[in-house]
């Protein structure tokens, strides 16, 4: 990145960091991360607030045991019949012969988490420094945000994300504390579109676009608990920034974007 891009880039930084700050007309922003997707995050929110705590300690049956101190069970436990012992070798190898398709990708659903989902794949073009990878960065994005929401791995995500974006951060530490709780969940894609690139300098580019975003549900051991459309469409932006490939450094939705009172 040049040294007129890092001081572009503290500028928009410094945009985004103070709540107070005076933008251009029609560029509007909501200042805080939990405003954001505010129909999404607050839904997961709830979520969480509904399940933490619930785990206790101690709810589990104890296992019956055999015991040198019942030696008659011991006996019993040691004479299995021949035949019990074909039938279980049977199944061992019945089992064995499933697990050819143990690897075959299982999507979230009620039952659980996604299972051997693969990874969302990056485009070639996020690695050229054009308008059309930025936006590839970005759609690319949203597919990890998809993935992390239905498999608990954050890591795509995180890889799609800068340090510095707080929006980001605040998706990640949700989806990751959710998973922690033993909530997951299903969620259908978000559709970013009508995406328009204004290339602040040659390695950064901010983004508006409509998001169009995907229902989801979130479901614990004891059913469904949240049931979201994913909310309706809204004008977005993203400031996305190239240093070997297209990353975001912030994304946020905006607020009377075409500077209408």
């Amino acid at each position: 990145m040049t040294e007129k891009g890092r001081g572009m880039l503290s500028n928009v930084a410094g945009m985004h960091m103070t709540a107070d700050v005076q933008v251009p007309a029609g560029r509007q922003t909501v200042p805080t991360p939990w405003l954001r997707n505010a129909a999404s995050v607050a839904a997961l929110t709830l979520v969480l607030a509904g399940c933490g705590g619930e785990a206790t300690e101690g709810e589990t049956e104890p296992s019956e045991e055999v015991t040198a101190s019942d030696p008659g069970a011991q006996a019993g436990a040691e004479e299995e019949p021949d035949d019990e012992a074909s039938e279980t070798n049977d199944e061992d190898s019945n089992s064995s012969d499933d697990g050819a398709d143990s690897n075959e990708p299982v999507p979230a659903s009620s039952d659980g988490p996604a299972e051997n989902w693969p990874e969302p794949e990056k485009p070639d073009a996020m690695f050229e420094e054009t308008e059309e990878g930025a936006v590839a960065a970005l759609e690319y994005w949203w597919e990890a945000r998809q993935y992390a929401r239905d498999t608990g791995d954050v890591t795509p995500l995180e890889d799609a994300s800068m340090d510095e974006c707080r929006m980001c951060e605040h998706e990640i530490e949700l989806t990751e504390r959710a998973y922690q709780q033993g909530i997951w969940f299903t969620q259908q894609p978000d559709d970013p579109r009508d995406a328009r690139v204004e290339m602040v300098d040659q390695d950064i580019a901010l983004i508006r676009f409509e998001l169009d975003p995907g229902a989801f549900q979130g479901f614990t051991d004891e059913g469904i608990q949240e049931d979201s459309d994913g909310g309706s469409s809204e004008p977005w932006e993203s400031d996305v920034v190239f240093d070997g490939e297209w990353k975001i450094f912030e994304m946020e939705i905006m607020i009377n974007p075409e500077g209408e009172s």
